[in-house]
């Protein structure tokens, strides 16, 4: 997390950068860089804050996805007479962390509009370009720095081969139950 906004930092200093402007795009820079540097701060605080609030309803995320994959996996292996218990089981705790999991796709979807304003106010200042868009990276983009883990919902979403695979032997447990009908 540290790498995290160590990079969403580093914007400043690409708002700073003011290499090969002319004379009229200094003038322009000292002029605007008041309401620009106030702007960018409160997009850095927007992204800051949903970052964290992402990251903190992230473990709520993997310890519900975890939940849900030991449910389905007893389901699986249970006799007929335990399956509907498993499965109202797992509606009562989708139930339960629903309003967790708003929270964390809503901060993830506030963050990357954030993120989104803020590279566009930095390529529109970047007078000079400077700033290669193929290459241009902030906070947690993916391939910002390969030294830092995954984050965001892919990495959240890393315990769902547990839940494919406990979803995978329900139906087969259901084609068994049908076979077993005939």
């Amino acid at each position: 997390m540290k790498l995290v906004l160590i990079s969403g930092l580093n914007t400043y200093k690409q708002l700073f950068d003011r290499t090969d402007y002319t004379r009229k795009e200094s003038v322009l820079f000292w002029v605007l860089i008041p309401f620009v540097l106030l702007l960018h701060t409160l997009l850095f605080l927007w992204i800051t804050l949903f970052y964290l609030l992402e990251r903190l309803f992230a473990f709520v995320f993997r310890f519900f996805i975890g939940l849900q994959s030991k449910v389905m996996q007893k389901r699986a292996l249970s006799v007929q007479a335990f399956k509907k218990v498993y499965t109202l089981s797992s509606l009562i705790i989708f139930i339960l962390f629903l309003p967790f999991i708003i929270i964390y796709y809503v901060a993830m979807l506030l963050k990357y509009i954030g993120k989104l304003w803020m590279k566009k106010l930095l390529l529109a200042f970047d007078f000079s370009d400077q700033i290669r868009v193929a290459s241009f990276y902030i906070f947690d983009d993916a391939a910002f720095d390969a030294n830092v883990r995954m984050s965001g919902m892919m990495k959240d979403l890393s315990q769902t081969q547990a839940i494919g695979s406990a979803f995978e032997q329900m139906m087969r447990g259901m084609e068994d139950d049908i076979d077993n009908q005939k």
